[in-house]
């Protein structure tokens, strides 16, 4: 069967994508659930949303999401908008709630501010008890990312230079990169000017911080972005890849809802596959993928209507059904249970003239298929027809 158009594709994702929250009368987006913490002393709360799609079988990405009441819903929409039209992959989002931010979120103690100071406790929490906790509990990937805004972009900044294996990529919005004489700033460029080579991702925004009024702060903050950006632009560590946005329009408040948006964007921009690979075939395929995984450190394979769509270009288009066959094959090799699959593969074997291939390719997609879609059964009375004329 051929595969419908791409954007009739997206319609459906997007319905599907949606439907999947809905439960009776309520639109669900994540759900809440503590941890007890023996380093922090405490319980602390955590909002979880899972992919709409998501299978134990399958693993994911995850993002820890600092301030997570606070930005739990747009960083929420803005990802399921843009998984819903693939060009970023399905993430599990981990908010973590907030008790004490002055405490939690700065990274060294401010003798005026008694309360801070807390921010390395934090992240051992985060090391030592939350992250095992995500990867016992749910099915992940080894790629997660951390992100915060103001004391939590200060925070992210922070983890980036002391710990700079714990996240592979880093979103920090409007970043009070004024504490402490900036000195998180300071130890940031140190790190990277020693460090030669740095597989990770940085993202940093700043809204009009320092542009409205001549408030200390405000322009500590900006021209520590400012200092940063261009130290970058002079030399960074091999492999390492940052964007960082101006954004003057934009109040601190607001940096994090635009930003989100923006980092999702840079990190995973070539994520959708461009159709140049596609129409070389099978080996230019597997070499895109295999840039991606390099990139990203884990194995990433191709979305299954993809492949099906650069299946019947060769097989339509091109006359190519031995590339054709090759794609479906791959395409069943990822999605083993995925009825369509076989009966693509069986399309191209029809065409190719193995009515014989054909029916066996068709019988798989019934043993894994909707009963009640009539479609496959269809597909195999025509070709148990096409069998008699062939005999």
């Amino acid at each position: 069967m051929k595969n419908w158009m791409l954007v009739a594709f997206y319609l459906l994702f997007v319905s599907l994508n949606t439907s999947a929250f809905e439960n009776d009368n309520n639109i669900n987006v994540g759900i809440k659930t503590v941890i007890k913490s023996s380093i922090l002393k405490e319980d602390r709360e955590l909002w979880i949303h899972l992919p709409a799609s998501y299978d134990n079988n399958k693993k994911y990405p995850v993002l820890y999401l600092l301030d997570g009441k606070n930005n739990f819903t747009h960083t929420i929409g803005t990802l399921s908008f843009l998984e819903s039209v693939e060009v970023v992959p399905e993430l599990i989002v981990v908010g973590i709630t907030t008790t004490n931010r002055l405490r939690d979120l700065t990274p060294t103690k401010d003798e005026n501010r008694k309360s801070s100071g807390g921010g390395e406790k934090f992240l051992d929490f985060i090391e030592l008890e939350l992250i095992p906790h995500i990867n016992k509990e749910y099915s992940t990937e080894n790629f997660k990312i951390l992100t915060g805004h103001s004391f939590g972009g200060l925070l992210v900044m922070h983890a980036f230079h002391s710990r700079p294996n714990l996240f592979q990529a880093h979103f920090a919005f409007s970043p009070s990169l004024y504490w402490n004489n900036k000195e998180t700033a300071k130890s940031t460029m140190d790190f990277l000017t020693r460090t030669k080579q740095f597989s990770n991702y940085l993202y940093m925004n700043i809204g009009n911080e320092g542009l409205l009024s001549d408030n200390p702060r405000g322009l500590a903050m900006r021209s520590a972005v400012q200092e940063l950006e261009a130290m970058l632009q002079k030399s960074k560590p091999d492999n390492f890849l940052y964007k960082i946005d101006f954004f003057e329009n934009e109040k601190h408040q607001t940096t994090p809802v635009i930003g989100q948006f923006h980092a999702f964007r840079h990190l995973y921009e070539p994520w959708y596959i461009p159709f140049e690979p596609l129409k070389n075939g099978l080996t230019a395929v597997k070499q895109y993928y295999q840039m991606l995984s390099d990139r990203y450190g884990y194995e990433i394979k191709p979305y299954k209507h993809i492949i099906n769509e650069a299946g019947y270009y060769h097989l339509t288009t091109k006359n190519n059904t031995n590339e054709a066959i090759a794609l479906f094959k791959t395409n069943i090799s990822n999605f083993p249970t995925c009825a369509n699959c076989y009966d693509s593969l069986a399309d191209a074997y029809e065409k190719s003239g193995e009515i014989d291939k054909a029916i066996v390719e068709i019988d798989i997609a019934l043993k894994y298929s909707d009963k009640s879609d009539p479609q496959f059964t269809e597909h195999k009375q025509r070709l148990l027809e096409l069998k008699k004329v062939h005999k």
